[in-house]
């Protein structure tokens, strides 16, 4: 783990934000395997075991743009940003994803992450941030449009699901 930030939350706790190293992998797949029991607002299928070849990956992909949320110890939360692309007429375009697990929703760790999302997009020379929404998550659209993203459509049954139901998605940007 290499430390980004310290933040005081809400209730006075203490969050690590940090970059996620070699040494995280068991922290991150734990992570990750109850995050995915709690939801399926992902982009990949969860019904599956996130193991540490699976956490292997996502330290190499985002050793310097993925931020781990810590609180006493263990990962409660992560958000990552990327370039979409390194071609010169893409690359000024950013994807963010970002997960808090349920039993620590309200203390302000989204919010806190939001913003060092914003930090790190500048620093890779991101000009605008786009994102993919599941169209039923109201808690995670809410949070975007307070900081500033805007709805730019919907693309329908973007996603079909174990049970055969299909979710749309709510595509956002905000630029930066």
């Amino acid at each position: 783990m290499k430390t980004y930030k310290k933040l005081t939350l809400k209730n006075g706790e203490t969050l690590t934000l940090a970059f996620p190293t070699m040494k995280d992998l068991s922290k991150i797949a734990e992570y990750y395997n109850k995050l995915f029991n709690e939801t399926d607002n992902f982009s990949w299928d969860t019904s599956k075991e996130y193991t540490e070849q699976n956490a292997t990956y996502y330290v190499n992909a985002y050793s310097n743009s993925g931020l781990m949320a810590i609180l006493n110890g263990k990962m409660v939360g992560h958000a990552n940003i990327s370039l979409m692309s390194k071609d010169k007429r893409t690359a000024h375009r950013c994807d963010l994803g970002i997960g808090i697990l349920k039993e620590h929703w309200g203390k302000g760790i989204a919010g806190k992450l939001m913003n060092a999302m914003f930090e790190i997009a500048k620093n890779l020379n991101c000009e605008q941030i786009e994102l993919g929404v599941f169209s039923n998550n109201t808690r995670a659209k809410n949070l975007y449009k307070s900081f500033g993203f805007e709805k730019t459509g919907t693309k329908k049954h973007y996603f079909k699901l174990a049970d055969g139901k299909y979710k749309d998605i709510i595509t956002m940007i905000k630029f930066i």
